[in-house]
């Protein structure tokens, strides 16, 4: 019998079949929403790659990742705080390979979890928004993946939220005069930057105290203004050298005369809170200052500015974000260059004071960053921080656009807030 004839299909191939590969984007990378309202805190300086452009955990693209074991390491990665039983929300965008189909095989993780939930758990779009929702206290990462490798990831902080009571008014006296402000517009400027750290800023206004009448408070308030010895640059007033000023020539006799008024003005009030903010504007001569606390911790903060009629364009947001930077003074940060600062700022950006500053192009969280916004006092320049120009605590001459903490910094005033 001859051979059946050939299969006319051929010959069945052997061996197992070989899987289909999954179709993966190479990196994702984070911001804050684009809603600002939506944002509790977002700090992408604490982690900032020492080498821009080259250290960071994406680059090369193509390079196998995988997240740090410690969450403080110069990888690029970004820091985003939550209050427990609050949300914040965060843009995810992608890179390399960017279909809707490729990314929608990447997910979403936190590790550990039951620190946040994050939804949804899979990739859309690039661009796409996150929301991340505290549930427990801690700190944990938020692990992007695609076909078992990690492409990016970010870190989470989860704060108990704290409440802190705080008196804003304006203390009248002989020598200084009414000021006009927006309790609304304060408030909005110091929660945008206090609950990055978990804290709520509950604001009470007790107005105008006029102490005119006290001839105590008039020759303290009198005592108060002394010659500039050397030239300084005063924001709003450009140079001083030997003319009369408010704080012209401080001493701690002054810092203690500022207590004696802030105190005859919370008695005047009847006030009661965790912290206290006054304006204390001069209207006979220039102030040196343009805020102060009589010590770093103290409950009082001034600020001496509310830059009617000031030269360099600056407005009450100016004075605003100065309350904000007074506050955080009195609830125990320090200024980037005080040999006191200890672990607030990581070491990378505290070695970048004087070094100039570079521009930088916005982002949804913070402005662009433009090398040289006006004129400068030089003894300032070399006090800000190139890598992080824009912090709050430091010397930036718009303030307006200083108003940014960081990692530690969240932790060092929620260990002074959670005591009052």
């Amino acid at each position: 019998m001859s051979d059946p004839s050939p299969d006319p299909n051929g010959t069945p191939p052997s061996g197992g079949l070989s899987p289909v590969a999954t179709c993966c984007p190479q990196v994702s990378t984070f911001d804050g929403s684009r809603n600002a309202a939506k944002v509790r805190g977002f700090d992408a300086r604490t982690n900032l790659a020492q080498t821009r452009d080259a250290d960071e955990y994406w680059i090369p693209p193509d390079a196998a990742k995988s997240v740090p074991s410690d969450r403080m390491t110069q990888d690029g990665a970004a820091w985003v705080s939550v209050m427990v039983g609050d949300e914040t929300e965060v843009e995810a965008s992608f890179e390399g390979h960017t279909s809707g189909a490729c990314i929608a095989n990447s997910t979403f993780e936190v590790t550990p979890a039951g620190i946040a939930e994050v939804s949804p758990a899979r990739g859309s779009a690039s661009g796409m928004s996150l929301t991340l929702r505290g549930i427990s206290a801690g700190e944990a990462t938020v692990r992007v993946s695609c076909d078992g490798e990690d492409i990016g990831w970010f870190h989470v902080v989860c704060y108990e939220p704290i409440a802190l009571s705080v008196t804003i008014g304006c203390i009248k006296t002989a020598l200084s005069r009414s000021v006009s402000y927006s309790v609304g517009a304060l408030s909005n400027v110091l929660n945008g930057a206090f609950n990055a750290a978990g804290i709520t800023i509950g604001l009470s206004d007790v107005g105008e105290i006029d102490l005119s009448g006290s001839a105590s408070i008039a020759t303290a308030d009198a005592a108060l203004r002394s010659i500039v010895p050397v030239p300084y640059y005063s924001e709003g007033f450009g140079e001083l050298r030997g003319q009369n000023a408010f704080l012209g020539n401080p001493t701690g006799a002054d810092l203690q005369t500022l207590k004696l008024i802030a105190d005859a003005a919370k008695l005047h009030a009847g006030a009661s809170a965790g912290r206290y903010l006054w304006f204390f504007v001069p209207d006979d001569v220039p102030s040196r200052f343009s805020g102060v606390v009589p010590e770093i911790g103290d409950a009082r903060g001034f600020v001496f500015k509310n830059f009617e009629g000031a030269i360099g364009g600056q407005t009450m947001a100016d004075s605003y974000a100065i309350l904000a930077h007074e506050l955080g003074h009195a609830l125990g940060l320090f200024h980037p260059d005080d040999d006191r600062i200890g672990n607030q700022l990581p070491n990378h950006l505290k070695a970048s004071l004087g070094q100039p500053v570079t521009a930088e192009p916005a982002t949804n969280t913070e402005p662009a960053i433009n090398p040289t916004p006006r004129a400068l006092d030089p003894k300032n320049v070399g006090l800000i921080m190139q890598r992080d120009p824009l912090n709050m605590m430091g010397y930036w001459p718009i303030f307006k656009e200083q108003t940014f903490l960081r990692k530690n910094q969240w932790d060092a005033v929620r260990a002074v807030a959670s005591a009052i």
